[in-house]
């Protein structure tokens, strides 16, 4: 899957290439967030977003509308009714088929842009409402400060891709863009498609007619896209799990009276609020994921283990405690008295063991804050395995090392002969550098051996402290 963007933010040009794993590296202040909460609204509109629900009671969540639905959820045969329904114009070519005006051909090609059509449509109200909800303003907002418009490409496939636009003054549009004669040939091959003017004789014929066409239509625009779900944990996460405690107790307590007593919640920023979300979720273990294997390691690296704990005085509220086992002795402690390592780590091993599956893609932003270099380098050996196993992951980083330990890592996996392996083709680095137009980035390449050969922006300082040192020595040995 690719991603192309124009001034949005601060980013003047990207070109993103969303890959099993997928590093966004960069200096402070480039867009790095602003590309990975990207990445999040285009994954989040085209696949589920209807598997997290706030809160347990399906009174709440149905009156506040968090279920929605990505691109690929809307069922088909809803689609081929509104389609049927909203557009005289379609009718029209399927009554001149019935009636033997035009060939079989010629009614495909011209059902099919109504279906492409349809998609764009549909895709344009889903993008731009988790759009806003992602980044908590107005999309007119995103677009660089001196331009008029952005614009974002998103193709899954070599024969299509979607054209997103919009303006600073909040107008937008989606289009997608189809190699018609790949399609059609696709579509011709189909003979059960509008096989004879029989076929949509009746109201049920032309709707089922429809429904394969547009079914047709989504395998060209997917093909390979196999990404189910997408989750967003923001950087600084020791500071919001500070602030755990007080948003679990006032959220569940509020909630439930919150419109009929006019009780405004004070707002919060989009990825903040979906990091709340997922933790409000969880089950507190009593319900194992795909990947509760990864237990023991995320232990070691804690240095002991969490316990998401129900509060029965406040039906819906969650604790979560810190672990410790020293000498025999087992002590819990509130986690927002725990270290910045466990606060900043512990929310990616809940997630991890319980909620994760294969396909999910699993973004992280700053994964190396407050972690140990070595501790960096074992939480990366966790991520790889979960590549491993069929989740794709995405960082944003300052880190170098952690970069450079992914690239190795990498490596040894594609070597392994046994098992899943990843390969280095499977590894998507990204730099953001600074220019006179505004931030860009650019693809860097891996050796054969997942090393890399040259990291502008980080080479620069560390072949800067080398010089430093040996002024410093020379200097020591001249006195």
């Amino acid at each position: 899957m690719n991603i192309k963007v124009t001034n949005f933010g601060p980013v003047a040009r990207a070109s993103l290439k969303i890959a099993p794993i997928t590093v966004i590296i960069g200096r402070n202040n480039l867009g790095k967030s602003f590309l990975s909460q990207l990445v999040f609204s285009v994954l989040s509109s085209l696949s589920s977003r209807r598997t997290i629900p706030f809160f347990e009671a399906p009174e709440f969540s149905e009156r506040f509308n968090f279920a929605r639905w990505g691109l690929l959820d809307i069922p088909t045969a809803f689609i081929a009714e509104q389609i049927i329904e909203d557009n005289d114009g379609f009718r029209r070519i399927v009554r001149s088929f019935k009636r033997g005006e035009i060939s079989r051909d010629k009614a495909i090609q011209s059902l099919a842009k109504y279906c492409a059509d349809y998609l764009a449509v549909s895709l344009d109200e889903i993008f731009f409402d988790q759009l806003e909800r992602t980044f908590g303003v107005a999309p007119g907002d995103l677009v660089r400060l001196g331009k008029n418009k952005s614009t974002i490409s998103i193709s899954m496939s070599p024969h299509s891709y979607f054209l997103i636009m919009f303006r600073a003054s909040g107008k937008h549009s989606t289009k997608l863009r189809l190699d018609y004669d790949h399609a059609l040939t696709h579509l011709y091959n189909n003979r059960e498609l509008l096989s004879s003017p029989e076929s949509v004789k009746t109201k049920t014929g032309v709707r089922r007619q429809t429904e394969k066409l547009m079914a047709s239509i989504k395998s060209i625009v997917f093909d390979g896209f196999n990404i189910t779900r997408a989750f967003y944990l923001p950087a600084g996460r020791g500071g919001l799990m500070d602030s755990w405690e007080t948003i679990s107790t006032a959220w569940t307590a509020l909630a439930p009276v919150a419109i009929p007593r006019g009780i405004s919640m004070p707002p919060l920023p989009g990825t903040s609020a979906m990091f709340y979300t997922i933790l409000q979720s969880l089950s507190g273990g009593r319900r194992k994921g795909d990947f509760y294997n990864t237990k023991d390691a995320f232990r070691r690296i804690l240095g002991g283990d969490l316990e998401i704990t129900m509060d029965y005085a406040l039906k819906g509220k969650r604790n979560i405690e810190y672990v410790l086992n020293i000498n025999n002795e087992t002590r819990k402690i509130n986690i927002i008295h725990a270290a910045s390592m466990v606060k900043e780590l512990g929310p990616l091993y809940l997630i991890v063991q319980e909620v994760l599956r294969k396909n999910d893609l699993f973004i992280v932003e700053e994964p190396e804050s407050h972690l140990h270099p070595t501790a960096q380098r074992d939480f990366m050996k966790i991520m790889i395995g979960l590549v491993e196993q069929g989740v794709y992951v995405l960082f944003t980083t300052h880190s170098d090392l952690l970069l450079r330990s992914v690239g190795h890592f990498v490596y040894e996996s594609s070597k392994k002969k046994d098992g899943n392996t990843v390969s280095l083709s499977s590894l998507s680095v990204n730099l953001v550098k600074e220019t006179e137009k505004g931030s860009v980035s650019n693809n860097i390449r891996l050796t054969r051996k997942g090393a890399i050969e040259s990291l502008p922006t980080f080479d620069e300082v560390t072949n800067e402290l080398y010089d430093e040192e040996l002024r410093l020595e020379r200097d020591r040995n001249q006195h």
